[in-house]
């Protein structure tokens, strides 16, 4: 035994810092488009540091245990000392990679949770051999060779999505002459509020069993035109504002990774190009995030990209650390959901000032999200008819607030897309063929289409009591921005009011197509900006 830590210990303790590595570069290979390239260094810098504190901490604990081991047996040491630290570095890979491995393995292999955590500990088993095996130097090569392979994954990566987000690109900047010449006749003030998961009238009477009618006919007499009928475009809150905001569809050429679609943050921070937004400053608005968390937007970039005003203002930058250590909350809290309506109801209302405001607020209910198929529809739909009291409350309440101080406000209330409660989770098992899973599962496409898509809308157009024609969410600010400007040349610019499922292996499903659901999912393929 070494009267000190040699050689071989530091390889050992070099191992851990090169396995905290490996973890965070796969993690921010899939998930880097949703944090900064600062809040990236800094979490791989504190990463890196606790990690290698951890494998020096480590072999000065392994070093004494093993000098024991060879005081009572001589010879062993060595050996001792060995499996130790090849148990540590797993134990740094497996802690920061469990979350990714067990949602793979729960959520989309369908897999009980018992049976998964089993197949976490045999794979921690054998990676625990692998290193035992390899030795220090061994085990510091291979990770550094993972390391390398995952890099070069990325870059390739990269490379793939950046040739979509191009298109995309390429496609918002096609009609930026248009959005450029926009010239509102009015420029009142602009209350846009987001309900997340809130479903339409009809499905909620059809599947959920509620008559949500009261709270239409609350909106229509204040004011509101209600589409019955109304539909996201694409599922979850960024790929649909995504959508909202870009006045057009992106196919899901931007989803990236399990935690966010590509660009779309940044576009709504407006460090690119926003069409919406630019419409909006372009005719003299404050463009101003009344939001509760900061999952939309990069405060920093925001800023500097002009928005005039954010709850919000702040981030975490361990931000990629704490997501990647547990990723349910990937944006800084500053308020409680008591706390943000008490401040929307006291400070959001105004007198219309020297300059129009846009106002971008999110409240609402919540969506399935329970792992396997099919979700578990009975113990949901009480628990989701639960929560329409308090929200539909609080929005009667902050639209009177917002209606008394400025009656010809503009209001926008919308789902942002739908609950899932007959069908979360479909994308990830009906494989190549979706007809055939849905008649397995007795399940009409329809209900599907409507179930995902179909939302709240609802629109107030100052006194004027009138609507807007639009049937999807993708068309609602062009309509709006022709109401407001009269140009015909925006008009022309429409799209189709089309909805999509999220993209699994290069494919994505047209679930609606000219705002109605289909009874047999139309196949998407490729990845250029128009596909059929």
């Amino acid at each position: 035994m070494r009267k000190r830590i040699g050689t071989g210990l530091l390889g050992w303790a070099f191992a851990c810092p090169l396995a905290a590595a490996l973890a965070y570069v796969e993690a921010m290979r899939r998930n880097y488009t949703m944090f900064t390239a600062r809040e990236m260094l800094l979490s791989g810098a504190f990463l890196l540091s606790l990690a290698l504190l951890f494998g020096l901490f480590a072999a000065v604990v392994a070093d004494k245990i093993a000098r024991i081991a060879e005081a009572k047996r001589p010879g062993c040491g060595a050996t001792v000392l060995r499996w130790l630290m090849a148990g540590c570095v797993v134990a740094v890979y497996m802690r920061l990679t469990a979350y990714s491995l067990l949602f793979t393995l729960v959520r989309q292999n369908m897999l009980p949770v018992p049976v998964a955590g089993a197949i976490a500990l045999a794979l921690a088993g054998l990676y625990w051999l692998i290193a035992g095996r390899f030795g220090a130097k061994g085990t510091n090569l291979a990770l550094a060779v993972l390391l390398l392979a995952q890099s070069a994954l990325w870059v390739l990566g990269e490379r793939a999505l950046s040739a979509g987000g191009n298109e995309l690109s390429r496609k918002a900047e096609a009609n930026r002459p248009v959005y450029g010449a926009v010239r509102f006749r009015e420029t009142p003030d602009i209350y846009c509020i987001v309900l997340e998961s809130y479903q339409s009238r009809g499905w909620l009477e059809d599947f959920y069993g509620f008559d949500n009618s009261a709270f239409e006919t609350a909106l229509a007499e204040r004011g509101f035109s209600v589409n019955p009928d109304a539909m996201a475009n694409y599922y979850f809150t960024l790929q649909s504002l995504d959508s909202v905001f870009l006045m057009d569809h992106h196919y899901q050429l931007q989803e990236a990774g399990n935690l966010d679609g590509r660009g779309c943050r940044a576009m709504m921070s407006c460090a690119t190009y926003n069409p919406a937004l630019e419409i909006l400053k372009a005719n003299g608005y404050d463009i101003e995030y009344w939001l509760r968390m900061n999952y939309l937007y990069f405060p920093e970039r925001a800023k500097k990209g002009g928005i005039s005003r954010m709850l919000v203002d702040r981030d975490n930058p361990l931000r990629p650390l704490a997501t990647l250590v547990w990723p349910h909350e990937i944006g800084v809290n500053e308020f409680s959901w008591s706390e943000y309506h008490e401040r929307l109801l006291r400070d959001l209302p105004a007198e219309p000032g020297p300059r129009p405001r846009f106002v971008l607020l999110k409240d609402g209910l919540v969506h399935q999200k329970v792992a396997g198929y099919p979700p578990p529809r009975d113990e949901w739909k009480p628990f989701y008819r639960g929560l329409f009291a308090n929200c539909n409350a609080f929005v009667l309440s902050l639209v009177d607030k917002i209606v008394s101080a400025n009656p010809d406000a503009v209001v926008l209330v919308f789902g942002d897309h739908g609950a899932y409660g007959l069908s979360y989770g479909w994308w990830d098992f009906a494989g190549s063929d979706p007809d055939a899973f849905f008649a397995k599962e007795a399940v009409n496409p329809k209900d599907v289409a409507r179930d995902n898509l179909s939302v709240l809308c609802a629109v107030r157009l100052g006194r004027s009591g009138e609507g807007l024609p639009s049937r999807s969410l993708v068309n609602l600010f062009r309509d709006l921005f022709v109401c407001l400007s009269g140009d015909e040349a925006l008009a022309a610019t429409r799209v189709a009011d089309d909805g999509y499922s999220p993209r699994r292996n290069g494919r994505i499903w047209r679930l609606a197509k000219d705002g109605a659901p289909l009874a047999h999912f139309e196949p998407v393929e490729g990845r250029g900006p128009f596909p059929r």
